[in-house]
């Protein structure tokens, strides 16, 4: 397989169908999530200007507000769960536009955004079946986790000695954890495509991923190494992209802030965490973009392969099939001659008289 040419691809698709971009900003799951709890800090420091010097009188202060402002907290709740349960349903259906977009984009036609949006929303509850599924999995291994690390808590109330055993059984269960996630993310992309590409059914996808990968193991082994390079590249630049964006606003807000007072550096606060967002997106949503297309190659490349060799078997099957088609066909053909030798009798009686 030619790293070197799926990774050159996956990176004119990405500069070319720039509205991948957006697929890849609505996905939740993936890369970008690093940068984006980053912007958290600018909300905690505006909200330190609001703090209290007396930490019980701030205490009271916020007891007070649920006192009396309870159903604005009931509201506020009901807004973020509300907000929350619908950007998991768009993000399913992103990540289904966003491997049935790539597969167009490989063919060379165009990715419409409202034509593969509503795709994935057609196919949501068979993504959600794929993430629920995963998610048993890795609950599953956690609880078995649990379930063998019980006894090892005996070697805990061990001085010393058993401390070293219950400690090496935990790193080694983080490690199997590790490694675990590590074998379901290296193959989920094929069941997404399986799923969303060819359209096969939950279980039929999950076969089928499973078998290109271990007839592919080391190639999906070394691709996903290559990929989780990538990914570290494009988390380095975006720090430092936000150390470079942080810096001139940190020293904005602190002008602002000495010469306006409090709401300098509250605007300037929030003028800082919208860009930081706007920035986290962009970043992520060119990362998923690229990540997924290069899967989605990988998939073609090797699915394709295989297919290959069972086209290769194919010939042999049909070899014996003429055959047998053959020997079926050859004893009319010895009647055809036992007829005319029938009929050649009569003219050579007609010649002798």
């Amino acid at each position: 397989m030619d790293y070197g040419k799926i990774l050159k691809r996956s990176f004119e698709i990405t500069k070319k169908y720039k509205i991948l971009w957006i697929f890849g900003m609505l996905i939740i799951s993936g890369g970008g999530g690093g940068i984006g709890n980053s912007g958290s800090g600018f909300s905690e420091a505006g909200n330190s200007f609001n703090a209290s010097s007396s930490a019980d009188q701030w205490i009271m202060d916020v007891q007070n507000f649920f006192i009396n402002y309870w159903w604005v907290v009931l509201i506020f709740v009901i807004a973020l769960f509300l907000f929350m349960l619908i950007g998991f349903i768009v993000s399913l259906a992103a990540k289904g536009a966003m491997f049935k977009g790539v597969d167009t984009a490989t063919k060379g036609e165009k990715v419409k955004f409202w034509h593969h949006f509503g795709f994935g929303f057609h196919k949501f509850w068979r993504i959600l079946g794929i993430d629920l599924l995963i998610f048993l999995i890795m609950l599953g291994i956690l609880f078995a986790l649990g379930l063998i690390s019980i006894p090892f808590l005996i070697f805990f109330l061990v001085p010393v000695i058993g401390w070293i055993v219950f400690i090496m059984f935990i790193l080694l269960a983080i490690i199997a954890l590790f490694l675990a996630a590590a074998l379901i993310t290296m193959f989920i992309n094929y069941i997404y495509c399986y799923a969303l590409i060819e359209d096969k059914k939950i279980k039929e996808s999950f076969r089928l991923g499973w078998d290109l990968m271990k007839e592919n193991f080391s190639k999906t082994l070394v691709m996903a190494l290559i990929l989780f390079g990538v990914t570290f590249a494009f988390t380095l630049v975006a720090l430092l992209a936000i150390f470079l964006i942080f810096v001139p606003l940190f020293i904005v807000g602190m002008v602002l802030y000495h010469s306006m007072g409090l709401w300098g550096g509250i605007i300037t606060g929030i003028f800082a965490l919208i860009i930081l967002i706007l920035f986290a997106l962009l970043i992520k949503g060119i990362r998923n973009t690229y990540i997924i297309s290069a899967w989605v190659l990988t998939w073609q490349e090797l699915s394709g392969s295989i297919t290959k060799v069972r086209n290769e078997r194919k010939p042999r099957s049909t070899k014996a099939a003429k055959s047998a088609k053959t020997a079926n066909k050859k004893p009319a053909k010895k009647k055809s001659s036992a007829k005319t030798k029938k009929k050649s009798v009569p003219r050579k009686s007609k010649e002798e008289e």
